[in-house]
């Protein structure tokens, strides 16, 4: 269902307040903000409109993939069905550009396989055309992205429209992410925050998060291997974050449904609002 709606749509956005969706005098729908998500021009609206759509997308946010049984019964949860009855796409593009050891990357690759899913597929979509990535895209239960850098991944995406492509497309998937592939779904912080806290460069390659979800998500708080990102540091930047904020260790994920947000495990967390 489409709406037309009117010049209050930022304001309310950013507060986190419902609107009404009008068309002339007529009021079609009141939505929570949080489902409104992206624009359609074009053939599809008259001239000088704005047409939004409700989403109702799962998503499920990780630090390292499916690390505890209580993250893995969460993503079957969402999938509804279980792990061996679905069909994992796993896509590890944000890897690409690091010289680093990938044995976490194996690992998170293993914590699927070794659940035996109906298939597990793989597939990295940096420079493919679109004839070869959809397909791999529109079979599976579950997409799941990677880690690594996630301001190349964001341009990656950019580059191969795929954001647009995948929002009705989570409608009836449930979209996975470790690490990067969790981050890059939300509000990107500057990228000097990033490198502070995880001492790693980009390369000056600029991205913008997908926006599924509102915050800007931390991963691996209190990780041995990133010893910046801990609470007391956090808590020292809080006022140069812009927007809200959860970081989450290893062992805890964030479950959202049509926007609303539940976090899986007991581990470590932190938060500042918006």
């Amino acid at each position: 269902m489409s709406f037309r709606v009117g010049t209050r749509k930022t304001e309310a956005r950013s507060r986190g307040e419902a609107h009404v969706a009008e068309s002339g005098s007529s009021a079609l729908s009141i939505l929570r903000v949080s489902e409104v998500k992206y624009l359609v021009t074009g053939d599809l609206a008259c001239p000088g409109t704005k047409i939004w759509y409700s989403l109702n997308m799962k998503l499920l946010l990780t630090s390292a993939g499916i690390t505890n049984e209580t993250i893995a019964n969460a993503l079957e949860d969402l999938a509804g069905k279980s792990i061996k009855e679905s069909k994992i796409l796993f896509i590890p593009t944000a890897a690409n550009t690091g010289t680093d050891d990938k044995s976490w990357l194996v690992q998170n690759i293993y914590e699927f396989t070794k659940r035996e899913p109906l298939s597990f597929d793989l597939i990295d979509i940096a420079g493919l055309p679109d004839s070869m990535w959809k397909k791999h895209f529109e079979v599976a239960d579950v997409i799941c992205f990677g880690g690594g850098d996630e301001a190349y991944l964001s341009r990656i995406l950019d580059e191969q429209n795929i954001t647009e492509y995948l929002k009705p497309l989570l409608e009836k998937k449930v979209y996975m992410g470790i690490s990067a592939g969790s981050l890059v779904a939300g509000i990107f912080q500057p990228k000097g925050i990033n490198v502070e806290l995880y001492g790693e460069e980009c390369e000056n390659d600029e991205g913008i998060g997908m926006e599924f979800y509102d915050f800007v998500f931390i991963p691996h708080l209190n990780s041995p291997y990133f010893p910046n990102v801990i609470i007391e540091t956090l808590e020292e930047k809080r006022d140069r974050f812009v927007s809200r904020v959860i970081a989450t260790d290893d062992f805890t994920a964030i479950k959202i449904v049509d926007g609303e947000i539940e976090f899986v495990g007991d581990g470590d967390r932190w938060e500042k609002p918006e």
